[in-house]
């Protein structure tokens, strides 16, 4: 009995000591594409995010890279920035007013529940940062809504 509780416990550690391996990784490399994005000067970043319990979708775009992530534990996937896709972008957040981003209501709530991934849009233009309030993934609010279709449009999970 002795034997197989010790045996439970070495496993369990290194299991843990794996996984802390992966996150790290996956630490170094975030840090590093944040650094890559900051280096832009006077550029704008989009980052869109998608998460619920066992999924996640974060994409985060500048004018010269996309980077998808698909997993929690997962590497970026990344691809040069499509010209057409960066003006379509520009476009439509020029029809907005990005101070307003903030206090654009969600049109429904069902990620309080967990019947649909949460969602959050965040645009940083300089040195300023506007982040929507969580909605669910699938339904922003209206004035959002072609911006989100582009941004997913932008890079898609490889198989």
């Amino acid at each position: 009995m002795k034997f197989l509780m010790i045996l439970t416990v070495v496993t369990f550690i290194n299991a843990c000591g794996g996984a802390k391996k992966s996150v790290t990784n996956t630490v170094k490399e975030e840090v590093s594409i944040n650094k890559d994005v900051e280096n832009i000067q006077n550029d704008m970043v989009i980052e869109y995010k998608e998460n619920s319990r066992g999924y996640h979708k974060l994409i985060k775009i500048t004018s010269e890279t996309v980077y998808g992530k698909f997993k929690h534990d997962g590497e970026f996937e990344t691809k040069p920035c499509d010209k057409a896709l960066w003006a379509n972008l520009m476009k439509e957040i020029e029809a907005i007013n990005l101070n307003e981003i903030p206090e654009l209501e969600a049109p429904s709530k069902t990620h309080t529940y967990d019947a649909k991934p949460m969602a959050r849009l965040k645009i940083t233009k300089q040195d300023k940062t506007y982040s929507t309030v969580t909605f669910d993934a699938g339904n922003p609010h209206i004035k959002l809504a072609s911006i989100i279709d582009h941004i997913l449009t932008a890079i898609t999970k490889k198989n």
